[in-house]
């Protein structure tokens, strides 16, 4: 099993449809597409527009972003905000959303709410009941002070203090998220309780942002003999320079 992760799409249907056409053309057996939030998707627009993604990828799991809202449900997806799965022997713990920054959107919570930090400690309880080998955390925030540093309104670190309590208490193999775009593409290691703990900023696959440049970044991970992560990016292999410069630059 692979699983590839993108975040931060904001209604980019057409990254997805090159996403489709990239890994149609990879002989995988199995691919399951994880997404960390901010699909910005319309349930009606997916069903009609992109119905081969659900036929490239064996599973598709998502947590909605704080743009997203919380009940977002789409046919064919799995969300798995605030609940686990176990695949292949590798469980996923979501949660979705973030704290407010400055403004309330679609989809926050406080760091001091405790009772989502007693339900996701039992998500995490309850997917080490099947001693899984690998542990995957999918978060739309970040954890605080890792990945996290944004630059609207100044310099400042926009992570989750709830979420990085999680990570420390149930040290996860791999932590991906997104939402702090400008920190798209950074790994970082982090050791808790003497295990090191991988964390990911998987943003951004949109281009309609200032970081359109970096954008249609995807990564793809396998655990085999280890943890494997490699980036790429979905890029028109057919625009020429002048068409490419408008589009992403």
């Amino acid at each position: 099993m692979k699983f590839v992760i993108i975040s931060d799409i904001h209604g980019d249907k057409e990254g997805l449809i090159e996403l489709t056409k990239a890994f149609k053309k990879q002989e995988y057996e199995e691919v399951c597409l994880l997404i960390a939030g901010d699909l910005g998707l319309d349930p009606k627009d997916v069903e009609e527009e992109l119905p081969e993604l659900r036929d490239t990828f064996v599973s598709i799991y998502y947590v909605p972003g704080n743009d997203d809202p919380p009940n977002l449900s789409i046919k064919g997806f799995q969300n798995i905000d605030r609940r686990f799965e176990v695949i292949d022997d590798v469980a996923i713990i979501g949660l979705g959303g973030s704290p407010p920054v400055d403004v309330h959107t679609l989809y926050n919570w406080m760091d001091e709410d405790r009772n989502l930090y007693r339900v996701l400690s039992k998500c995490f309880e309850d997917a080490y009941r099947h001693h899984p080998p690998f542990t995957i955390f999918l978060t739309h925030c970040p954890p605080r002070g890792i990945l996290d540093e944004a630059t609207f309104h100044g310099r400042r670190h926009i992570g989750s203090q709830l979420i990085l309590n999680l990570v420390r208490t149930y040290t996860p193999t791999i932590h991906f998220f997104g939402h702090v775009h400008r920190e798209g593409g950074r790994v970082a290691s982090r050791k808790f309780r003497g295990r090191e703990v991988k964390f990911v900023n998987v943003a951004i696959f949109s281009h309609k942002t200032p970081y359109k440049a970096l954008s249609k970044r995807y990564f793809v991970l396998e655990f085999q003999d280890g943890i494997k992560i490699d980036m790429n990016f979905v890029v028109n292999p057919y625009l020429d320079i002048n068409a490419f410069v408008m589009e992403y630059v």
